[in-house]
């Protein structure tokens, strides 16, 4: 649209007609007095893809269309993300894209330095419909919570570089896939309606938070041996069955088992495997047939928790044995190898029942029926540990020829009722054994 060159009389007069886009000079009105050329004169046509917007001779603002360069990310991402507008009816959301926008402008949605989509939060704006396998490359944050999307969860082959996937709260029903994103450290998928058991997800090495909670989901506890920087996990109020698992988890710190149907005792191992949860991070209240509700009481008091085998506490025993006596320095085959089983350490024989009753360390072939003539020792180095009481099947301990080993007899050595024969010649020990 042009200025009537009528106008003219009217200069003096108050007229205002700025801010409309599409005007010569976007309205100013001055340049039209100032007698500027108005064909040629710049405007905007209110399309983003163009650009160099002008009056043309038949009035009209048009501008050149940009170039689209379709190899981009930033192309190929703005059509992934109009087919997940469709599909999750986006003309119903409370925040709307104007897909003839740029999309820089769309409502919740981040690019990198590359103009490619790094980040999508779009919690609590009334999404609904299935969730597409959304294809984008460089897409680190995906945030959906508190919506009404539903159906299957997809398995997100699409994101390569994905971190957190937040889309709890949704009516998302079926399984949870296994998912290959080596890249996720945090999944949460609390309060959908999702069902089966939990994948052992052996390929998220990466995760650290785990929240599953508020679900349907049955079957037993998987050991997550995967994901080894696990810090958080939340699997609370679920259909979960069978034992808690020992969970060799280093780092984690907060564990939420409570209001599923678990059962049995607790392993005593978990608080070693996993020192970081405490008495107080942990959850394990509503399982009726857990052999405690108090996961305090677990850890403080040890109330629940499983009894240990007597190959356990003897391979306790002995490990404090080796620590106590140097044998990490010994040669082969002195040197025991705590990673194996005990029936491969050097001088150690088992019952029938798995516990150790012979301990034959004077440095010759084995033989827990016979001395050696002339016993020359392994080499050890120390004293005798306190844990040697906890071998209660121990029937007979030779320890001839280390001269390095002696020192007190533990406590309560003399009360070791299933040792009947003990061979400490030219060893160093001194005081009488404690009853």
């Amino acid at each position: 649209m042009r200025y009537n060159a009528n106008q003219n009389s009217f200069v003096d007069s108050s007229y205002n007609i700025t801010n409309n886009p599409q005007l010569s000079w976007q309205g100013d009105f001055q340049r039209f007095c100032n007698n500027e050329p108005q064909i040629g004169a710049s405007c905007d046509d209110g399309n983003a893809n163009t650009t160099n917007d002008k009056i043309q001779t038949d009035c009209t603002c048009k501008g050149s269309v940009i170039a689209i360069d379709t190899t981009s990310c930033r192309y190929k991402d703005s059509l992934q993300l109009v087919a997940f507008y469709n599909a999750t009816n986006g003309a119903n959301w409370t925040n709307k894209w104007l897909l003839n926008q740029p999309i820089t402008t769309w409502y919740g949605v981040r690019l990198n330095t590359e103009g490619c989509v790094q980040s999508i939060n779009l919690g609590g704006n009334r999404l609904n419909g299935n969730l597409i396998d959304i294809q984008l490359p460089q897409l680190d944050t995906f945030i959906l919570a508190q919506n009404s999307l539903n159906g299957s969860i997809p398995n997100f082959s699409g994101l390569p570089q994905i971190k957190v996937i937040e889309i709890g709260w949704n009516g998302f029903s079926n399984t949870i896939p296994n998912f290959n994103l080596p890249t996720l450290k945090i999944l949460s998928l609390i309060y959908c309606q999702l069902s089966g058991s939990i994948p052992v997800f052996n390929r998220l090495i990466a995760l650290e938070v785990l929240d599953l909670g508020f679900n349907q989901l049955t079957g037993t506890l998987p050991t997550f041996e995967f994901a080894p920087r696990l810090r958080d996990v939340r699997l609370r109020h679920n259909l979960l069955s069978g034992n808690i698992p020992k969970f060799n988890i280093p780092l984690l710190n907060l564990l939420w088992l409570d209001s599923n149907r678990l059962s049995g005792c607790i392993p005593r191992e978990l608080k070693t495997n996993c020192p970081l949860i405490g008495a107080t991070s942990g959850n394990i209240f509503n399982n009726p047939n857990l052999a405690t509700q108090s996961w305090a009481n677990y850890w403080n008091n040890n109330e629940g928790a499983c009894t240990l085998t007597c190959r356990e506490t003897d391979s306790l025993a002995l490990a404090a044995f080796y620590r106590a006596t140097n044998m990490q320095n010994l040669p082969p085959p002195y040197k025991w190898n705590l990673t194996q089983p005990m029936t491969t350490w050097y001088g150690v024989k088992l019952n029938a029942t798995d516990c150790v009753e012979c301990l034959d360390l004077d440095g010759g072939v084995v033989d827990c029926d016979n001395l050696e003539a002339n016993p020359t020792g392994m080499g050890l180095v120390g004293t005798l540990p306190d844990s040697m009481r906890l071998l209660t099947s121990l029937v007979r301990l030779n320890v001839q020829g280390n001269t390095g080993l002696g020192g007190v007899f533990p406590t309560n050595f003399g009360s070791m009722t299933s040792l009947k024969h003990f061979f400490a010649y030219n060893c160093r020990f001194y005081r009488a054994i404690s009853q």
